[in-house]
């Protein structure tokens, strides 16, 4: 048995909860074949409480002597899509299909190529936006060993070169229940990470205070110790000898995003605490 593509993963379980439940939404889906092997399918949704209303309608004809499928779309906001799709013809188990969308209306053009390939141990798929500008891939792979799956996903804008997803999934499959769990956006994941970001924090005592010592770098991540009273008493004279008072400043917006500064009062003029990006000169405490 093939594993899932990576779109597929935890299908069964969210169709517990998904799939035939449409509250405050009306449903209706129609399905025929005539004789001469043309599939027709019609759909209308209903939402009850925005009203809306949108209906699709759908041919589709095989020629299972080439392995060709035609499929033919249209919906209720005017917009013709049309898939040509060849399988197990250029190679056992790979499908390739094109697929164009057009709006009359507004004049707009979409095109996308889509293989998939998939034997008892691996499945995989890609998706390639056809747009001049610059293509957005998309590529998927699951492997399977014994019942246990694991699965990556990751989109490439050329556009703008570089990553704009990173995901992973696991799970373990068997014919009497199906586990998975998964890992979406990576890189927001890892930037937080190492940029130390820290939220939710105990607020247990305001004489809990972690003051900021001149001279010293404070990073998450390292073994934060109270400062003494001395030093403390040391570091508020030379804040009240200074006119102005300067915010922290930092190469890039997105650092000073994720920058966290603490201010307590303790009878001292707003102490604060600031925890700054490590040095270049510092190894980072996660490497």
């Amino acid at each position: 048995m093939a594993p899932p593509y990576y779109a597929d993963l935890g299908k069964k379980a969210s169709d517990v909860f998904s799939k035939g439940y449409h509250f405050g939404v009306f449903k209706l889906d129609l399905k025929t074949k005539s004789e001469s092997g043309v599939e027709f399918s019609s759909g209308i949704t209903s939402n009850q409480e925005s009203g809306k209303v949108f209906g699709s309608l759908s041919s589709k004809y095989a020629v299972k002597d080439y392995g060709l499928t035609f499929t033919e779309k249209w919906n209720t906001d005017n917009t013709l899509a049309t898939d040509i799709t060849i399988q197990d013809k250029i190679a056992a188990g790979l499908k390739v299909t094109l697929e164009g969308t057009f709006a009359p209306q507004t004049g707009s053009k979409t095109g996308k190529l889509k293989t998939s390939f998939s034997n008892d141990t691996v499945a995989v798929n890609t998706n390639l936006d056809l747009d001049l500008a610059g293509p957005i891939v998309d590529v998927a792979a699951v492997l399977k060993y014994q019942g246990w799956l694991a699965g990556a996903h990751t989109q490439f804008d050329t556009q703008k070169a570089k990553f704009s997803k990173n995901n992973f999934a696991f799970g373990y499959q068997t014919n009497d229940f199906a586990l998975h769990t998964n890992v979406q956006d990576v890189n927001s994941l890892l930037n937080s990470l190492e940029n130390g970001t820290i939220s939710n924090l105990d607020e247990e005592s305001d004489d809990e205070i972690v003051q900021p010592i001149p001279g010293k770098i404070v990073r998450v991540g390292s073994n934060i110790t109270q400062p003494t009273e001395r030093e403390i008493a040391d570091h508020s004279e030379k804040e009240e000898d200074s006119v102005e008072e300067k915010e922290p400043t930092y190469g890039s917006s997105s650092k000073l995003k994720n920058d966290i500064i603490w201010r307590k009062h303790l009878q001292l003029e707003s102490p604060q605490l600031i925890l700054s990006p490590p040095s270049s000169e510092i190894d980072s405490p996660l490497a």
